[in-house]
């Protein structure tokens, strides 16, 4: 089957860029084939236009401005993809010609009423009228608690998810909000990256950096670096490796990103992409978690795999007999879900 994914657009984010890799990877596992719907934020022609010459004077050509080169590598060498597409009818256009049979939508927070607004209702499925292909979400997620749409754009959404062949959801509280506009049939199930073993990301790791035979402490971060928790005096003679996405000098690749994790002997984060890469390669994090409601996604994981003791102490050990018992559970299930969809 030619599967389409919806997600968000692959630019330098790494957990973006890792969790569409390894929803791809289960796919095509599975003998599917993957074309990522590369579906940016609505604009009009001329601003394409404009768009378009502005990345040639800056001789980045089918690229995001602000991009890294070695991220845009990864990517391009790793995906095929269709042209940004920057309208519905477009989106459209692309199912069509590329025949795609199924959309998957997801991961992350592709469900986020910021983001979507730009993007018409393509994805809560805005295209199935239009397009006769099977869809699904997976692990989709909304980033926030409440629903925050009309009671006129609630019903179309509603519409639209009832011509689902499977709802999946990354976060549990999603599952009663969906549940109260008239969606009963959301389940919970792992973000993408969990569904691998560490031999899925070691094929990615080319660079053997991180200095695996030297211990170090690996700091992955997004924003404001005063918040870093205070690292453990048992670890406060180790060396420092720092990447902070909001950085505009970070020029970290993918695949030394991934490296840095597998070879550190702490990780400390304050991202969900973070945490779920150190649980994969069973390493010791410490992770922030930011007292709000968007970090009801390290929530739901902690709780799911076993780690609630980090929600108190983010310092505790973790047990990883337990967290694995509960993983391969999990993909089970998880893997179920997308083989029970797209029958």
């Amino acid at each position: 089957m030619k599967i389409g994914i919806l997600t968000h657009p692959l630019q330098s984010n790494y957990g973006g860029i890792l969790q569409a890799l390894a929803l791809k990877g289960v796919l095509e596992c599975l003998g599917h084939s993957v074309l990522i719907l590369d579906r940016r934020h609505n604009l009009p022609r001329w601003k394409k236009w404009v768009k378009y010459v502005i990345n040639i004077l800056n001789g980045r050509t089918g690229r995001c401005a602000g991009q890294i080169d070695s991220r845009v590598t990864f990517i391009n060498n790793l995906f095929k993809r269709t042209p940004e597409i920057f309208s519905h009818k477009r989106l459209v256009k692309e199912i069509r010609k590329n025949k795609i049979e199924a959309v998957i939508i997801g991961s992350d927070q592709v469900w986020n009423s910021g983001f979507c607004k730009l993007r018409d209702l393509d994805y809560w499925g805005g295209f199935l009228n239009e397009c006769d292909v099977n869809v699904l979400s997976y692990a989709a997620s909304m980033g926030i608690p409440e629903w925050t749409y009309d009671s006129k754009t609630t019903r179309k959404i509603v519409d639209l998810l009832k011509k689902f062949n499977g709802i999946s959801v990354r976060e549990t509280h999603i599952i009663p909000v969906l549940t109260e506009i008239g969606i009963n049939n959301a389940q919970w199930v792992l973000d993408p990256t969990l569904l691998h073993d560490p031999e899925f990301y070691e094929q990615y790791i080319t660079h053997r950096t991180g200095k695996s035979h030297e211990p170090y402490i690996f700091i992955y971060w997004m924003g404001d670096e005063s918040l870093i928790p205070q690292i453990p005096e048992k670890y406060s003679c180790l060396p420092i490796v720092k990447c902070n996405l909001a950085d505009n000098d970070n020029n970290m690749s993918v695949e030394s990103w991934l490296a840095h994790i597998k070879n550190a002997d702490l990780v400390i984060t304050n991202s969900f992409h973070g945490c779920a890469l150190s649980i994969v390669h069973e390493k010791h994090f410490i992770p922030y978690i930011h007292p709000n409601y968007v970090e009801s996604r390290l929530i739901t994981l902690f709780r799911k795999l076993g780690l609630d003791t980090k929600l108190d102490n983010p310092y505790c050990m973790e047990d990883y007999e337990q967290v694995a018992e509960a993983i391969n559970m999990y993909r089970k299930e998880s893997v179920g879900f997308i083989k029970n969809s797209l029958i």
